[in-house]
């Protein structure tokens, strides 16, 4: 028979009943395991049992749920479990109106505060993304711009000096398109990465190798002493992209040795089970105070005023959800910083090979389409100067007119158009000639080979802003495809 005595016993959060003086008179099994070591509270003072003060505690909620009608929580870290608990007062009156004792709950909340705080730091990484995915977009267009035009006047035969400065202006550029693509693969999913078994052993050894030079030759120069403690399982693969988790790698090896300016040292480990493989990296170093934990992974935040960029942890925290990982960051500030980065692991370490296939140049009928005019303009000139014959459009709908009556080798068409979408052009060429190439340009990352729908109607995808060498090769190997599908 269940009788309310073992109901009260049977829950899991503490529950003590005390009297309006704050005498314990009764307890629970729970609260008796957590605060008695199994014994009974009865007798003793609440507020010197659970909180360990010598006096009613300042912040109780008593009497602010007597005054509001409220249940008020309370949470407070409690440093004797190093566990977060929320207490609750439920006031117990006589018919009189009197208080005459009152019900305290004490609930374990660790782990609650542990998914609000993920769920905040993802919606807030989520906002970010589309921001600078926005962003990026906008930026690589101008880009876009800047470079070809360069590259046009680069191939007019001026002096020397003129094309010097024009390749600082082009160093310039690709520097800039540089820092957005960072920006972008803080925002880009998973299925922009290739994936191929990578040993996560060996590549954490070769990157502390690679950055040896830092955090150890240029540190004893400056008279500082940093070492690495080195614990890695060997041979423990991923699935995923070796030159991203490198500089993933590097980028948090780079943060601890800054983050000691007077030496110390670098615990590495590497270790896995049947599911995860876990890398961790914990300094001695300054550490960081909980508003920096929280805003680590932000694009553009840093730590460092003008020597950092920001972006090396937002870089990171995208590889990680590329990789369909999981990142943690334990530091307080003069203890140190500890991230650790868990991966699943994979036992396919059989590498396939690509077929490596060579292209021949000609001259093609080309059909270019973009809402901006600016960019183009750029594109037709680019193209121009290559030896093709262009035909561009802004409009998508007159486009696809021009293709029906005219023979194009290739369609180049932009993605984020107003009147049509890159996709609606591409699906409408490929109704009415699904021999010819399609080539979608963007300023956004994608990756047409892992999109289901653009497959269907896109052959190859460039990302904005782009040279003249990158173009001519994926306008070659378009044409060639044609070709082939022609001989077949």
């Amino acid at each position: 028979m269940i009788t309310p005595e073992k109901v009260f016993d049977h829950l899991s959060d503490a529950m003590v009943i005390c009297s309006s003086e704050y005498e314990i008179l009764d307890s629970n099994r729970s609260a008796n395991l957590v605060y008695g070591d199994g014994y009974s509270l009865k007798g003793k003072m609440c507020y010197e049992l659970i909180r360990r003060n010598e006096s009613p505690c300042e912040d109780c909620p008593l009497q602010e749920t007597i005054n509001t009608g409220k249940m008020i929580p309370v949470e407070n870290y409690d440093e004797r479990f190093g566990e977060y608990m929320e207490e609750r007062t439920h006031p117990v009156f006589s018919e009189e109106n009197e208080l005459t004792g009152f019900i305290l709950t004490n609930k374990n909340v660790t782990k609650d505060r542990e998914i609000k705080n993920k769920n905040r730091q993802d919606n807030k990484m989520t906002a970010i993304g589309y921001m600078s995915s926005g962003i990026a977009h906008d930026f690589n267009n101008l880009l876009q711009i800047v470079m070809g035009r360069v590259s046009i006047i680069k191939k007019k035969g001026l002096d020397k000096a003129l094309v010097d400065q024009l390749e600082i202006i082009e160093r310039a550029a690709r520097n800039g398109a540089s820092t957005v693509k960072k920006m972008q693969d803080f925002s880009r999913n998973s299925n922009g990465i290739k994936e191929v078994p990578v040993n996560l052993s060996s590549l954490v050894e070769n990157v502390l190798e690679l950055t040896e030079n830092k955090w150890k030759e240029n540190s004893q120069k400056k008279g500082i002493l940093i070492h690495i403690n080195v614990n890695i399982e060997p041979d423990l693969y991923i699935l995923g992209n070796a030159s991203e988790l490198q500089n993933g790698f590097t980028n948090i090896i780079f943060n601890a040795v800054d983050a000691m300016p007077n030496g110390g040292i670098i615990h590495v480990n590497v270790d896995g089970d049947d599911e995860m493989v876990s890398a961790s990296f914990k300094d001695t170093g300054m550490g960081m105070t909980e508003d920096t934990v929280e805003r680590i992974f932000d694009p553009f935040f840093t730590t460092k005023g003008a020597n950092g960029s920001g972006l090396g942890m937002s870089e990171v925290y995208g590889m990680v959800q590329r990789h369909n990982g999981e990142i943690s960051v334990d530091s307080n500030e003069g203890d140190g910083t500890d991230i650790t980065i868990r991966f699943p692991i994979t036992h396919e370490i059989q590498i396939k090979q690509e077929e490596i296939i060579t292209y021949e140049d000609r001259q093609l009928n080309i059909l270019v389409i973009d809402d901006e005019n600016d960019v183009l303009e750029v594109i037709e000139d680019l193209l121009s100067d290559l030896g093709h014959n262009v035909t561009g459009f802004i409009s998508g709908k007159k486009a696809i007119q021009q293709f029906k009556e005219s023979d194009f080798d290739v369609v180049i068409t932009d993605l984020g158009m107003t009147e049509m979408s890159g996709k609606q052009v591409a699906e409408k060429i490929k109704l009415i000639s699904p021999d010819t190439p399609v080539i979608l340009l963007s300023g956004w990352a994608i990756n047409v080979k892992d999109d289901a729908e653009l497959k269907l109607c896109v052959d190859y995808s460039i990302t904005k802003p782009f040279d003249a060498n990158k173009i001519q090769d994926i306008v070659s190997k378009a044409a060639n495809m044609k070709i082939s599908s022609h001989n077949d």
